[in-house]
């Protein structure tokens, strides 16, 4: 247990909930699957943070979500993603401000169905 002093800014590092093992199965393999509402019961509510948690969470939430959907769904209706020649199989992640970030990137060719 911890004395915070009123007006402490407080921030959590994402990545030590994102990427710990306690949280999530593998958690440095990109795995989307895990998402699927069949498997849910596995995901603790409070791991999955990209837009924050509780009564302040970020107010565009569910905006950014439908957006990023719409523009997904967009895409896949006229192309296929395929991991580029230069897209390492296990990505390494480095520390960037508060974020994390593949190493070396991330290549993905878009190739028009």
């Amino acid at each position: 247990m911890y004395d915070i002093p009123k007006g402490t800014a407080i921030i959590v590092f994402q990545g030590s909930i994102m990427n710990n093992q306690k949280y999530w199965t593998n958690p440095n393999q990109f795995d989307p699957d895990r998402f699927y509402k069949e498997r849910a019961q596995e995901i603790n509510p409070s791991s999955w943070q990209a837009f924050g948690d509780g009564p302040r969470k970020c107010i565009g939430l569910r905006f950014a979500q439908l957006e990023a959907k719409l523009c997904l769904a967009k895409l896949l209706l006229n192309y296929r993603l395929v991991a580029g020649p230069s897209t390492q199989s296990d990505l390494s992640l480095e520390v960037k401000a508060l974020t994390l970030n593949p190493e070396k990137g991330v290549f993905v060719k878009a190739v028009k169905i």
